[in-house]
């Protein structure tokens, strides 16, 4: 098997993103691509860590709706993150509504927010 393939568009991608417009769109604007902003870079771990045992496009589907859950991912917003605002999201529909999620986000929001901070 080819570890690329040629696009719809004539520029060769790796094999993995072949299988919807979707992945190729991930591909050609997120993955690979070095994140230098801390929020964006804050924003990226979030989603990505929420993904952890999802089918691949669980999260990124509903990134919109988590960037408005979460302040826009706004690092200062989120420390103040509180138990009332975990239970929003339970109540969200637009939301992958699970404890584990609920519980990464307790603990990474935290997390990074110290460690972002600690760094600049």
């Amino acid at each position: 098997m080819s570890k690329t393939f040629i696009g719809p568009d004539g520029k060769l991608r790796c094999h993995w993103c072949s299988a919807t417009p979707e992945y190729i769109h991930y591909h050609d604007t997120e993955w690979g691509i070095p994140v230098y902003d801390d929020q964006r870079l804050f924003e990226k771990l979030c989603l990505e860590s929420f993904q952890s045992g999802f089918s691949w496009p669980t999260i990124p589907a509903r990134s919109d709706n988590y960037q408005k859950a979460s302040y826009n991912f706004d690092i200062n917003k989120l420390a103040r993150f509180k138990r009332k605002n975990e239970e929003r999201h339970h109540l969200n529909e637009a939301l992958v509504s699970s404890q584990k999620i609920i519980e990464e986000e307790r603990l990474i929001n935290k997390t990074m927010v110290i460690a972002l901070l600690l760094d600049s």
